[in-house]
């Protein structure tokens, strides 16, 4: 019913139907997520993304569509991808976030900070603190609350003054 749904192409059925499949623990359901990507529209192509980043499967196919997506021409698809591979423990997945930091789109960059905080990595602290003085606040304030995620040793007084001090009152109002 659910695949139907998802291949007869009428849109609120369409949705309904990623929505519930992303409740699913099915293993089939990351196969049919990529099967229907190449016929997605964007819109549709980012949820894919989303839903493949909340699986549990974790077979090359996925994170090689993440890894592709991340470099594609859509920034929208980009920022999707880097969000989706921050629930990717491989050190692929670390690699391509570590790559993409430097994207030009700011929505690409604030995923990239905040996956990074959700992977846990300490060998990312360096780059977490180069995003924290990014141009864009969004990018600075996810990767100051990765950072806080992290609790690196000695660097709360740093985390401390930057939360504090940051030009942007949304970004101070995150301390």
């Amino acid at each position: 019913l659910l695949r139907g749904a998802l291949l007869e192409g009428d849109r609120a059925n369409w949705y309904a139907a990623a929505s519930a499949l992303g409740a699913l623990r099915d293993p089939r359901i990351p196969g049919l997520l990529l099967a229907i990507y190449g016929s997605a529209d964007p819109l549709q192509r980012r949820r894919i993304l989303d839903l493949l980043g909340r699986g549990e499967d974790r077979r090359e196919e996925v994170v090689g569509l993440l890894r592709r997506e991340l470099r594609g021409s859509d920034p929208a698809l980009r920022a999707a991808a880097a969000w989706s591979l921050g629930r990717w423990p491989d050190p692929l997945a670390v690699a391509a976030l570590v790559a993409a930091a430097t994207d030009r789109d700011r929505g690409v960059r604030t995923n990239v900070a905040g996956a990074l905080g959700r992977l846990r990595r300490r060998e990312t602290l360096p780059l977490l603190w180069q995003l924290a003085a990014d141009s864009d606040a969004g990018v600075r304030a996810n990767a100051l609350l990765s950072l806080a995620g992290l609790r690196a040793p000695g660097s709360l007084p740093a985390l401390v003054e930057r939360l504090t001090s940051d030009r942007n009152p949304w970004v101070r109002s995150n301390a």
